[in-house]
């Protein structure tokens, strides 16, 4: 006969995976705006990240966002 594992009993069901944190374009109000603004000018995802780390977007931590992160979020808001 097979073994049948128990049930992991947790009083707390939000340990039991990784905390989810909030998406880059939730925490920097107008990052998408400006993003979406670029993109109308014909810039690529280089030349956006340029100027959205001129303009003085950081993330949570304080680091420039990457270029695939401004991928990941024009990817995640076509329309």
């Amino acid at each position: 006969p097979k073994k049948v594992k128990a049930e992991r009993k947790v009083s707390n069901p939000n340990l039991l995976g990784r905390r989810a944190r909030p998406r880059l374009e939730d925490q920097l109000v107008g990052l998408l705006p400006l993003i979406k603004s670029l993109l109308a000018q014909g810039m690529s995802h280089a030349k956006i990240t340029k100027a959205v780390d001129e303009a003085g977007y950081r993330t949570s931590t304080g680091k420039a966002i990457y270029k695939s992160q401004i991928t990941a979020i024009i990817s995640r808001n076509k329309d």
